[in-house]
């Protein structure tokens, strides 16, 4: 191989490679982002009165209907999601009045 041609063979695998990190991070950081507004918007359910009596069963027809016709991986992670939300808003109301028990105890 010439020396030109070894040259632009490197020029071309750092470009690439230069291209492929650069989309990967972008891909990261949309990501990430994606993540905190999931987690955000799961925070405000549980905070919604009423989220932590949702029955079971109600839940259970709406991860059927959202999860239609797509992958078990994909309605395994809704369900998840559904049920930490629910999960949360039960545990809310305990850690707020400790929370409310404290500030008023400092004061």
């Amino acid at each position: 191989m010439s020396e030109t041609n070894a040259i632009n063979e490197r020029l071309a695998i750092e470009t690439l490679a230069g291209t492929l990190a650069g989309s990967m991070r972008a891909m990261s950081t949309t990501a990430e982002a994606q993540q905190v507004a999931i987690l955000s918007l799961g925070a405000i359910i549980a905070c919604l009165p009423g989220t932590a009596e949702i029955p079971k069963e109600r839940l259970g027809a709406a991860v059927a209907l959202l999860g239609k016709g797509r992958s078990k991986e994909f309605t395994d992670k809704l369900a998840n999601f559904m049920g930490a939300a629910v999960t949360a808003s039960r545990m809310i109301p305990p850690i707020a009045d400790k929370i409310a028990a404290a500030k008023a105890a400092k004061n």
